[in-house]
C-alpha cells in the first residue's frame, strides 16, 4: 500500500499527482492505474487531477464512466458533472444508449459490479441523516448521475438508482426542484417516468412534502400544459405528488382540478370512476359551494329534464292509444298468432310473439322450493 499511500498524499504534500511526478521505478501506465484506484480514497480532487480525468475522458470513455461515480462525490468536480450531463441531454436517445446505457450492460464483462450499482447500493443504503447532511452540490451531482442510469436497460441498476435518488432527495426538495426543471424535457420517456417516480417518492419519505414550490413546479412541468404528455404512470406519480403536498400545505395559485384524471366514454362507466377516485357520498359532510361556471350544465341538465319529463307523459298517451287500436286486431285473432292484411295497395302481416308466465299460488310454494 505504499504506492497508493504516496498517490493520496503526493497531492497533498507536494501539490503534484502522481501521473506528473517522474519516478524512475514506475511507468506511467502504473502511476495512471494507482491514480485511477486511488480516487475513492481522496478527500478532495485537484485541479491537476481533474485535468488528468479529462484526459481519460477523451482517450478511454467506458474508463471514464467508471470513474464517474467517485467524481460525483466531489464538490470540486461540478465543472466535469456539468459537462456530462450537458453532454448526454444533447445526444438523441439512440447516441446515449450507444455510449452511456451499454457502458452498464453488454460493455461491461459483469454489469453487476460497475461502479455505478456499487455507488447506487451505497446511496440506497445510508441513513436519511447522513443524505440530510451532505452538501446540496454533492447531492445534486450524485442524483444527476443516478438519474442517467433510468435509461440504462439494467433493470437492477434502474430500481437501485430510483431507491438511491430518493433516499438522498426526500429532505432536499430545492434540489429536487432544480432536477425536475433539468430532467424534464429529456428526450427519453424512461427517464422522464422515473423522474416523477423519484418525486413521488421523495413526497411521500421527507420534508418534500412540505414543499409548496415543489408542487407548483411539478404541475406547470406535467398538468398546466397545451396538451398533458401521454404518459399515466407519469401523470400519476405526478398527480399523487400535488395531492400530498396540497394535503400537508395548501398549494395556492394552481388549479387543481387539472390534475385529476380526464373522464371520458360510457356516462355510467365514468360515474364508477368517480365514485372510485372521490369515494362514496357521505351526508355528514356540510353543503359545499360549486362555482358559478357550473351553471350552464346545471340549466342544460334541468332543461333535459323537462324535456324528459313531457317525452314520457307524450309516451304514456302513445302507448295507451295503440293499446286501443289494438283491441279489433286481437279480438279478430283470437287465439291465433298470425294474420294478413290485403287493401289492394299494400299487404300487412300482423304477427304475435306471446310470452307465457308461470304463478305460483302461496300453497304451492313449499312444494316448488
Amino acid at each position: 500500500g505504499i504506492y497508493e499511500a504516496t498517490c493520496v498524499l503526493l497531492p497533498l504534500m507536494k501539490g503534484i499527482e502522481i501521473t506528473n511526478y517522474h519516478i524512475s521505478n514506475i511507468s506511467y501506465e502504473h502511476r495512471l492505474q494507482l491514480f485511477i484506484d486511488t480516487l475513492k480514497q481522496r478527500f478532495s480532487i485537484s485541479l491537476d487531477a481533474i485535468i488528468e480525468i479529462e484526459k481519460i475522458k477523451n482517450i478511454d470513455l467506458d474508463l471514464f464512466y467508471e470513474i464517474l461515480p467517485v467524481l460525483a462525490t466531489h464538490s470540486e468536480c461540478h465543472s466535469i458533472i456539468g459537462m456530462v450531463n450537458n453532454e448526454l441531454k444533447g445526444m438523441s436517445m439512440v447516441e446515449r444508449d450507444q455510449k452511456w446505457s451499454m457502458h452498464f450492460t453488454i460493455n461491461h464483462h459483469n454489469p453487476s459490479r460497475t461502479e455505478l450499482v456499487k455507488f447506487s447500493k451505497w446511496a440506497a443504503s445510508i441513513s436519511r441523516k447522513s443524505a440530510s447532511i451532505m452538501p446540496d452540490i454533492v447531492a445534486k451531482q450524485a442524483a444527476c448521475i443516478l438519474m442517467w442510469s433510468f435509461s440504462s436497460p439494467y433493470r437492477l441498476l434502474r430500481d437501485v438508482a430510483t431507491k438511491a435518488t430518493i433516499n438522498l432527495l426526500q429532505d432536499k426538495p430545492n434540489v429536487l426542484i432544480d432536477l425536475v426543471d433539468f430532467f424534464d424535457d429529456v428526450n427519453d420517456p424512461y427517464i422522464q417516468q422515473r423522474l416523477y417516480a423519484v418525486v413521488h417518492g421523495c413526497v411521500y419519505r421527507g420534508k418534500c412534502c412540505e414543499s409548496v414550490e415543489l408542487g407548483k413546479k411539478v404541475f406547470e412541468a406535467v398538468f398546466n400544459t397545451p396538451i398533458v404528455r401521454p404518459d399515466i404512470l407519469l401523470r400519476d406519480y405526478a398527480r399523487c405528488a400535488i395531492d400530498f403536498i396540497n394535503q400537508c400545505t395548501p398549494i395556492d395559485g394552481i388549479n387543481i382540478k387539472k390534475i385529476e384524471p380526464p373522464y371520458s366514454g360510457k356516462p355510467d362507466l365514468i360515474l364508477a370512476s368517480i365514485r372510485k377516485y372521490k369515494g362514496y357520498a357521505d351526508k355528514s359532510i356540510p353543503e359545499i359551494s360549486i362555482s358559478s361556471l357550473e351553471s350552464r350544465s346545471l340549466e342544460k341538465y334541468l332543461k333535459l329534464s323537462e324535456e324528459k319529463s313531457q317525452l314520457e307523459k307524450r309516451k304514456k298517451e302513445i302507448e295507451a292509444e295503440q293499446r286501443a287500436l289494438s283491441v279489433p286486431f286481437v279480438e279478430l285473432l283470437g287465439q291465433g298468432c298470425k294474420a294478413v292484411i290485403e287493401d289492394g295497395s299494400f299487404r300487412y302481416r300482423i304477427t304475435y310473439n306471446p310470452t307465457i308466465r308461470t304463478q305460483i299460488g302461496k300453497e304451492n310454494m313449499a312444494v316448488s322450493y
